[in-house]
């Protein structure tokens, strides 16, 4: 039947119950039953929505529903869950026991969670917590994950969760690790702690990183604790915990951020696992644990790439020793071990992130070492020397200039902006040469020209500013209207009523609204 057909007959239905004259205060919902007596599934399901949007009061509603509860067809029956609850609530249980022992999973699996969604009243509360013996493992995954979306502080959800953590389903234990995790359940934490020790990955894991970490609390710090050291493993059989239970372990640490755990840390920073090794990085660099830095710095040279990476990431958030007789010698030995990553790594980001890690740790000190990576082959490198140099501010300005003269229109363009932020006028004659290159290809370049020197703000950028008004790319011209009337002045004035007559409407707007804010007066509309 064409779509138009079945469609019309839910318009007309809900069209006359709308215009119909109560009885008694109650609609009369005969087109909705003589809809739903129709040979066609989607009329009977189109019935079902429209008596779930009108609300009707259940007593009037209930003899469709009980139809539609023993209807032959599947959708229909699927349907008829959600009319139950949405219409008859509470007082529809005994449908939802109907709908319960459907021979149908999906339909079985949506009458309970239709019941535990009411869990707040006496008589779904109780089919749910029935549904919880069933021993079809997706009804009880279905009662455990709908009460942990739907009643996560409930203490009688609680109890459920907890003994979902018994269940011999891996899925339904993984639920209720999840379930206790959202009720912040202190009360399980040692079978939480049990199952991290002995249970599969897909459920030890998340006992560790999610639920352990969520409730936190000191018996739950220290199970993460127990976790991390490398376990024995008998000849044939599995290690438990694995090593990746160990790593999540480190991160749930990293989440809470204990001191006491930086003990138990630290020697994970020579395990032979690389994600034991990440994830206890990503904790002593949480607890900004400064005595872990000399081994930290030697994760420099390992030959797993993302450990290199993090390494520095680490030592640019934890920073270097200040105090203590080893202080110097750890300080040395990181700034070595740093600047080897800057210019001898063989992985480009890598080298990138070193740039940035030396900048922060040595300030201006870092300008040499970074003028040395503007001439790294990697383009990346040199992006983030720059950014780098631009983020030392002043005293790296002449060291920054070079990189305008970089090969990479992008490199370029992020060096000219850095000269913009820091604002030092000396460089105006090298950004006015960068913007001659009139090619497509340099457009970005002569676009952040513009912009820096509104950014500098000073007058000698001007002529620069004029030469970039006649542009034959619009974005560039709009740049130019900006930095004109942040700069200000006669000329600038002349240059943005020029720019009001644009052909392009962005860039006379840009104009118009540059003049406004510089108090250039009125600019006459152009086109």
């Amino acid at each position: 039947m064409p779509l138009s057909r079945r469609v019309a007959p839910l318009v007309l239905a809900a069209v006359a119950v709308a215009s119909l004259p109560a009885a008694a205060g109650e609609p009369d919902l005969t087109p909705l039953f003589e809809q739903f007596s129709s040979d066609e599934p989607g009329e009977r399901v189109a019935a079902l929505r429209a008596l779930m949007r009108l609300k009707p009061p259940a007593e009037a509603a209930r003899p469709l529903i009980e139809k539609a509860v023993q209807d032959p067809n599947l959708r229909v029956r699927t349907e008829s869950i959600w009319a139950v609850q949405e219409v008859l609530g509470g007082k529809g249980t005994d449908l939802l026991e109907k709908l319960y022992k459907d021979p149908q999973r999906v339909v079985r699996d949506g009458a309970v969670h239709a019941a535990c969604s009411m869990w707040d009243q006496a008589r779904p509360r109780d089919l749910c917590r029935s549904a919880f013996d069933d021993p079809d493992f997706s009804v009880k995954l279905e009662v455990v994950t709908t009460l942990r979306e739907n009643f996560p502080d409930d203490p009688e959800a609680a109890k459920i969760f907890r003994a979902a953590l018994d269940d011999v389903s891996d899925l339904v234990r993984r639920a209720g690790v999840f379930g206790v995790q959202s009720a912040r359940d202190r009360t399980a934490v040692p079978k939480l702690a049990e199952l991290a020790r002995t249970a599969p990955d897909m459920i030890a894991i998340p006992a560790a990183e999610a639920a352990l970490a969520t409730i936190g609390t000191p018996e739950a710090i220290d199970a993460l604790i127990a976790l991390l050291p490398k376990p024995k493993v008998e000849e044939g059989k599995r290690q438990r915990p694995s090593d990746l239970v160990r790593a999540a372990a480190a991160r749930a640490l990293a989440r809470i951020k204990p001191k006491k755990a930086i003990p138990a840390l630290r020697p994970l920073l020579a395990d032979p696992s690389v994600p034991v090794r990440l994830g206890a990085m990503e904790a002593l660099l949480q607890l900004g644990d400064v005595g872990s830095v000399p081994a930290i710095a030697r994760q420099l040279e390992d030959p797993e790439p993302r450990i290199r990476r993090y390494a520095l990431r680490a030592l640019r958030r934890i920073g270097l020793p200040e105090d203590g007789p080893k202080a110097e010698q750890a300080r040395r030995d990181a700034l070595a071990r740093v600047r080897a990553a800057l210019h001898e790594d063989k992985d480009p980001i890598v080298r990138a992130a070193a740039a940035s890690t030396l900048a922060d740790l040595l300030g201006a000190e870092a300008i040499p070492d970074l003028v040395k990576a503007g001439q790294d082959l990697d383009a990346s490198v040199r992006t983030e020397a720059a950014g780098a140099l631009a983020g030392i501010g002043k005293p790296a300005a002449e060291a920054l200039a070079a990189f305008v003269d970089d090969p990479s229109p992008e490199v370029r363009a992020l060096a000219i902006n850095g000269l913009g932020q820091i604002g030092d006028a000396s460089q105006i004659p090298r950004l006015a040469e960068a913007a001659k290159d009139k090619d497509r290809r340099n457009l970005l370049v002569r676009g952040e020209v513009a912009e820096a020197l509104g950014d500098i703000g000073s007058p000698e950028g001007i002529p620069v500013l004029e030469e970039l008004a006649s542009d034959p790319e619009p974005s560039v011209r709009q740049k130019v209207a900006a930095s004109l009337g942040r700069i200000g002045g006669t000329k600038a004035m002349e240059l943005l009523q020029r720019l009001t007559r644009d052909p392009v409407p962005r860039v006379r707007n840009a104009a118009r609204k540059a003049l406004e804010k510089a108090g250039g007066g009125s600019a006459r509309r152009g086109g």
